[in-house]
Parts: C-alpha cells; structure tokens; sequence
C-alpha cells in the first residue's frame, strides 16, 4: 500500500519541487532579463530535479512489482 501511495505522490512532490524553484526566476524569465548562464544554471537544476523524480518512480514502480 504505501508502493502505491508512493507512486501517486512522488510526480506531484516532482512538480511542487520545480515551482517552487520556478518562482524565484519567472518574472525574469518573461521579462527577458535574465543571462544565458543563469538560463543554463537554471536548466540544468530543473533536469535534475526530474531526474531524481524519475529515478524515486523507478525505485517505486520496482518494489511494488517484486517486492509485495
């Protein structure tokens, strides 16, 4: 049950995660002040965000499966 739980709750943690480090920059963002590194910066935080999503969703889905 908590597998299940798990599956359900880590994409939304995900996503909660990168609006929250979205909001810091969006104005700049939309206002077009922000440097090419900062955008880089940027890019690579939110990719690495999803990853950790990615692999935390992994790491579930496989203990739900093989490991009731």
């Amino acid at each position: 049950m908590f597998w299940i739980a798990a599956i359900i709750v880590i994409p939304f943690l995900t996503l909660g995660l990168l609006a929250i480090s979205a909001m810091e920059d969006f104005w700049q963002i939309v206002t077009f002040r922000m440097g090419f590194e900062r955008l880089v910066g940027d890019l690579f935080h939110v990719l690495l965000v999803l990853g950790v999503g990615v692999v935390a969703e992994i790491f579930a889905f496989y203990m739900l499966i093989f490991h009731r």
